[in-house]
Formats: structure tokens, sequence, C-alpha cells
């Protein structure tokens, strides 16, 4: 029970950190979809994408290796690792900008974009601030202080844009936007350096090999799986803009922009609470733990994100025009075919975790590669024809056929406690709040407000009617309530 109080904690603590990121995120999206033009924002949609992807194919699986593997070890033993593979980071870092400049100046002259270039170089330094920073933001989660974890990948991911809605005031475009990112993520990583060395963190150490083989070994299929996950995110917008325009580009990423908000604000952000958790309790071979752990991240997660897909979907409009205007009304049509994709990571987040522990690395990989060369066929045979249509079925269609692979994958290793679960409790709860919600159709910003704000009480009502929580969801629950009441009462 206390580490449950412990998980709840760290939970509360995550989403504080989540809602400002998510509330920073929001007005960003806002700033940017009212004063760039369509075209405008297409384009920083790509180069965003590319920026992800060559952070996350950096990565080199090291975040996920060093969580599975260092969680519940001794001070010692930590400290020593993390500058093993601090050292490696930045040895890949600096490796990888001694080749992707050069590179990336020569593509961009062949194609005839050359005036791009100063661009790309800031998008190459940003991701290098950014690895960098999630390597140092990981460090807390092996201490299970997710809370803090979470504050440090808020300044380093998304503080920047704060200066930026400043600066929108006066003058924006593509590149303002990414110089703007740069500056301000290099000056706030500074100031995590700072505080990482008056707590003595040693981020230099000695180039083991050895250690390094077991992180590659671990981390290399991953890799993989980015590559194609890169691949499967980035290649209907390349495509898009390839065959049609980057306005078309535009529609597709504004409908994909929020639907991924979805993702990162519910199951990216369980993830990083749960997954210390259940690595300690399968490291200490604890197995059975460790599965009702992720039963307990699966369940969350569909939680939130059922009810906040159907809600989107059945506002959609009135969303959409809040915050961008009439501007991108027309890419509602887009929603059902990309609907699927937050659901589909609920759980392919909780298979590949399974994986990860049993270290079936290359099982993902392979999940992920088959999953890629379906998109790109998908993508080549639908986006020409059907637009964006094409590109949402082809990524729905991706989702969920990943989604049966890395079951088949798992399906020895973990065991779906539905009476846990509850699935029939969350989908007549968000049935009740659809009914709910469905025929009202607010016109200002308030009662939007206010529409949102019955739908989320009439669907939590839903869950308590359904038993969804379990006797010792409540307790927990009730103990926190009460907790905080305590506080204010004295």
């Amino acid at each position: 029970m206390e580490q449950y109080k412990d998980i709840i904690k760290q939970t509360g603590l995550v989403y504080l950190v989540k809602f400002a990121d998510f509330a920073l995120t929001f007005f960003l999206f806002i700033t940017l979809t009212r004063l760039l033009s369509q075209s405008e924002f297409g384009i920083y949609s790509i180069l965003s994408v590319t920026l992800l992807f060559i952070v996350s194919f950096l990565d080199l699986g090291v975040l996920a290796f060093s969580v599975k593997s260092l969680t519940g070890k001794s001070d010692r033993i930590i400290r020593e690792s993390f500058s093993k593979i601090f050292t490696f980071v930045l040895l890949v870092v600096i490796a990888s900008n001694i080749i992707m400049i050069p590179a990336g100046y020569f593509i961009l002259k062949f194609y005839g974009y050359s005036d791009l270039f100063y661009l790309t170089i800031l998008i190459i330094m940003s991701s290098d601030i950014i690895i960098l920073g999630n390597l140092l933001s990981n460090y807390m989660v092996i201490y299970k202080k997710t809370g803090i974890a979470k504050f440090i990948e808020f300044l380093i991911m998304t503080f920047w844009a704060f200066p930026l809605m400043l600066i929108a005031f006066f003058y924006i475009n593509v590149t303002v936007i990414f110089i703007t990112k740069f500056i301000a993520s290099l000056l706030i990583f500074t100031g995590i350096i700072v505080f990482f060395k008056l707590k003595e963190i040693k981020f230099f150490g000695p180039f083991d090999w050895d250690y390094i083989k077991q992180v590659l070994i671990f981390g290399l299929p991953l890799t993989t799986l980015v590559i194609s996950n890169g691949v499967i995110g980035a290649a209907d917008r390349y495509l898009l803009g390839f065959f049609h325009s980057s306005i078309i580009v535009a529609e597709y990423a504004y409908i994909y922009t929020i639907l991924n908000i979805i993702f990162v604000f519910v199951i990216a952000t369980l993830d990083v609470i749960f997954f210390p958790f259940v690595a300690e309790a399968h490291n200490q071979n604890k197995k059975s733990k460790s599965n009702f752990l992720l039963n307990g991240m699966l369940k969350y997660s569909l939680i939130i994100t059922i009810p906040a897909l159907v809600g989107f979907y059945i506002l959609s409009t009135e969303i959409i025009t809040m915050i961008s205007g009439d501007k991108y009304i027309s890419a509602i049509g887009i929603i059902p075919f990309l609907i699927m994709f937050p659901l589909a990571q609920c759980f392919i987040v909780t298979f590949m975790r399974r994986l990860q522990l049993e270290h079936r690395t290359k099982s993902i990989a392979i999940a992920y590669f088959i999953g890629m060369v379906l998109n790109l066929a998908l993508n080549f045979l639908l986006i020409p024809k059907y637009y964006t249509t094409g590109a949402g079925i082809a990524t729905s269609i991706t989702y969920t056929a990943i989604v049966l692979m890395l079951y088949l994958y798992t399906r020895k290793h973990i065991q779906f406690d539905y009476n846990y679960l509850k699935i029939g409790g969350i989908i007549i709860s968000t049935i009740v709040m659809a009914l709910s919600i469905m025929f009202i159709h607010p016109g200002n910003i308030v009662s939007k407000i206010f529409t949102v704000i019955l739908g989320a009480a009439v669907y939590l009502a839903g869950l308590f009617v359904t038993n969804t929580f379990v006797k010792e969801e409540k307790e927990l629950f009730y103990f926190h309530f009460l907790k905080i009441f305590k506080r204010k009462a004295n």
C-alpha cells in the first residue's frame, strides 16, 4: 500500500508539471496556428518532426536501458553507471554533428534549399541540448523522482515557448521560432548542469567498452524501433508535401498534433510514472507485482484516453474554432481516420515495457520495422489520391498492426486482469458522458469550458457507479483527499 501511495504522490507531482506543460503547449499552438500562415505552419510541422526524429534516433535506447537496469540499485552503482552513459552519449552527439552538418548542407544544396542550411544547424544543435537534457531528466527517473524529472523535461522541451510568445507580439516566422528555441533551451540547459554539479553528480567517467556493449545490445534494437517510429510519424507529412502542398501538411499536422497532445499528456506521462516501479519489482523478482503495475498503467491510460478521444470527436468543431478560429475547420474530416492512434499507443507502450523487461527488444524492433514498411506502402498508395484521409487511414492501420504483433510477442509474458481493468465500466461511463454533451453546442469560450467540465464530471461519476475503481484504489483516493482536506482545515 505504501508504494502505491508513492505512485499517487508522484502522479500528482507529474501532472502538476504536465498541466503547466499542457497550458504552455496549448497557447503556443494557438499562437502558431493564428499568426503563421497555413503554409508556414506546414513547414514548421515538417521541421519539428525532423527535430524529434533526430532526438529519438540518437537516444540509442539509452534512456530505457538506464531505467530498466539501474532502478533500485545502490547510489554508488547508479552514479558510476550514469557517468559512463553520459560520456558515451556526449561522444555520440559530437560524432553525429560531424556527420549530419556537412551531410545536411550537401542534401539541401542538391535539392536547391541552401537557404535552409542555417536553420538546419539550429535544429541539429537544439537536438543536442534535448538529448543531453533528457539524459539528466532520466537520472531523476531512476531514483523514482518523476516529478523532478518531468519538470526538467518541461524546462528543456517546452519552456522556450514562453519567450517565443512574447516575441510573437512583435514578429514571428519559422526562423524566429527555432532561434528562440535554441537560445532558450541552451540557457536552461546550462542552469540544469549547474544544479546537477551542486548535487555533486559526476558527468564524465572512463569509457567502459564492456558496459557500453551491454547498453548497445539492449538499445540498438530500440534504435531500429525509433527509426521505424520516426518514419511512421514523418513519412505522411513529407509525402503530403511532396504530392500536394504545405497547406495540406498543415491540416493533417493540426489534427495529429492535438491527438499527440492526448498521447503525451496521458500515456507517455503515466509510463514515466509507472515504469520505474514496474522495473524495480521485476529486478527484485516480484513478477506478479510487476504484472499488476503494468495492468495499472494500462487501466489508467484507457480511463483517460478513451473519453478524451470521444469528447474531442464530439466537440471537435467547438474546440478547433476556440483554438484557431475558422482557419482549420476543413481539417475536421481527418479526425475519424486518425483517432485510433492514441488508443493504440495505450497497448503499444504496455507491451513494449513488458518486452523490455524480458530483454526482448529485438521483437519490438521487428514489429516496428514491419509497421514502417506497411506504413510507407499505404502512404504511397493512399496519399496521392485520398490526401489527408489516406494518410490518416495509413497511420491507424499501421498502429493497429503493431498492437497485434506486439500482443503476439507478449501474450506469454503478460497476464491481463480483466476484473481489475474494468474495460466495460470505462466504455459505459464514456457512452453516458458522450450522451450528456452530444446535443450541447457551446458558442463562447466559457460555455465550451463548462461543457468539458460537465462531461468530465459525468464520466467520473460513471466510473464510481460502475465500480471501475476497485476497493484499494478507492481507499487510496479517499486517503489523499482526506489528507488534503485536513491540511486545508489546519
